[in-house]
């Protein structure tokens, strides 16, 4: 199958949201979240203290230099910063170095010149990947995309909602020499649709292959999507990609799938491939009383993929220059389509030219999605080329 190489560059500005000092006076001590996931604790003083910080970059692979820069509220004298990698730092605005991938907390503690305190904390806010290449593990399914009904009098889809009750699909993926750190999964959706009243999470998770019969048994990393997302992607034939909470390491077999929303009239469809196509099938349902089982002892003669593919970043291969920009682009070399997906929310309204290695723009379809965007090459020649964003 054809491959495309890309090289990448990044053009954006980063805005900075000016900050209010709060009129009152009155002392006490109180912890409040902000809107960014933010845990602020003041003690005393809110009038003379706030603190508060900005980091330039919150995603790369390590080593990874990230400058914070201190945004806090009063008159400070004494500075603690806590990296979460065990390291510390009493300067105004520091520069650290995370050498080692992981999911890092970092917090900020401020005193004014009557010891009073105020402490900023942001969990999880800096990810270090340690991986250059990312690809979506098992793209593409064999065969042509398809969706089966159960078997009459059942009713419902095979691979969601039907009257038998299931409670969750996934996948088995066999990992032999091709471990990393698995960030996210693809999802290609045949249908959806929701009630008016609801727009319930949608829950997609990663297990551990250590269940009965080496079912899916412990939970490894799961995340949300709300329904009218999904709905909106199935509506524009759109792939569904959801990054996970914690960026799991991959050391052996595991499971993605997802759980389906149990409200009437919330039904999520994943497109299978045709039987014909069979190659092997590593497909597993939970049925109604909790127990997983395969496609083909649940459905004889149904034994078939899912169209989802987890997006596995690795040690090697071909860098990608733009992971300490928050933004992420795979799979790298690409094949069919480019996700261009973006951590940073400050990122916004990016402008993507794909050009041939004369500078030539030659033509493709972008879509924007909600993590980002899609490019469609699937009708380009193979070859080297530039990715502007």
């Amino acid at each position: 199958m054809k491959k495309i190489q890309l090289f990448l560059m990044l053009i954006f500005a980063v805005f900075y949201a000016s900050a209010q000092r709060p009129a009152s006076s009155t002392s006490f001590s109180v912890t409040i979240k902000n809107c960014d996931n933010t845990e602020v604790t003041h003690n005393k003083s809110a009038k003379e203290l706030q603190a508060n910080f900005k980091a330039d970059k919150t995603y790369g692979g390590a080593p990874l230099t990230v400058r914070f820069t201190d945004r806090s509220q009063g008159v400070v004298t004494k500075y603690e910063w806590r990296f979460g990698d065990g390291s510390v730092d009493t300067v105004k605005n520091p520069v650290h170095v995370y050498q080692q991938p992981g999911i890092y907390t970092v917090k900020l503690r401020i005193w004014d010149a009557d010891s009073a305190s105020s402490l900023a904390s942001k969990p999880d806010l800096i990810r270090v990947a340690g991986y250059g290449s990312c690809d979506s593990l098992n793209y593409r399914i064999p065969g042509a995309y398809y969706l089966y009904r159960v078997a009459a009098p059942d009713h419902g889809y095979l691979s969601c909602n039907n009257s038998r009750g299931d409670l969750a699909k996934a996948t088995l993926y066999q990992v032999n020499e091709d471990k990393g750190l698995l960030m996210g999964g693809v999802f290609d959706f045949a249908w959806a649709t929701r009630s008016l009243s609801n727009d319930v999470p949608v829950v997609f998770k990663i297990w551990d292959d250590d269940g009965v019969d080496n079912s899916p048994g412990t939970l490894l990393d799961e995340a949300t999507v709300p329904l009218s997302q999904i709905v909106f992607d199935a509506e524009n034939h759109l792939s569904t990609i959801v990054f996970f909470d914690h960026w799991t390491p991959i050391q052996s077999d595991f499971f993605m799938g997802f759980e389906m929303p149990q409200i009437a009239g919330d039904t999520i469809a994943l497109f299978t491939n045709k039987i014909t196509a069979l190659q092997q099938s590593d497909s597993w349902e939970q049925t109604s009383a909790g127990a997983w089982r395969t496609y083909q002892q649940g459905t004889p003669g149904l034994d078939v993929n899912h169209a989802m593919y987890p997006v596995i970043c690795k040690a090697t291969g071909i860098a990608n220059d733009l992971l300490s920009q928050d933004i992420l682009v795979y799979p790298v070399p690409a094949k069919e389509r480019i996700y261009v997906s973006v951590f940073n929310p400050d990122i916004k309204n990016l402008k993507l030219q794909l050009l041939d290695v004369s500078g030539r723009i030659v033509n493709c379809n972008i879509t924007q999605l909600s993590t980002g965007y899609l490019i469609d090459i699937h009708q380009l020649k193979s070859g080297i080329y530039f990715l502007k964003i």
